[in-house]
């Protein structure tokens, strides 16, 4: 069986870094007990740090192409990232997965 690649979505700049950084790693550790695959934005955040918006949002949607679903966290339709990367998700047929 196949294991599915699943991209982690959410807000997280009108969170506190720590607030945000815990509910990603508890979505991938739940995600990864289910046999997921997880790609978790906040594993790579130290090094977009230092380039603008845009650029981050287009790796994010870089790293989206390698998956086959996206989780979107409670409070991601409050994010512009995240309502991108979910009409990324919509626009290319990927399997859409909602907490809770």
């Amino acid at each position: 069986m196949k294991k599915h690649r699943i991209y982690v979505s959410g807000a997280m700049s009108s969170r506190p870094r720590e607030e945000y950084r815990a509910h990603f790693a508890a979505a991938e550790h739940g995600l990864r007990k289910k046999g997921y695959k997880v790609f978790n934005p906040c594993r790579w955040q130290w090094f977009l740090r230092f380039l603008p918006y845009k650029a981050c949002l287009a790796f994010d949607v870089f790293m989206m192409m390698f998956c086959d679903g996206i989780y979107m966290l409670d409070g991601w339709s409050v994010s512009d990232g995240a309502r991108a990367e979910n009409q990324y998700a919509l626009s290319t047929g990927m399997i859409i997965l909602f907490e809770r």
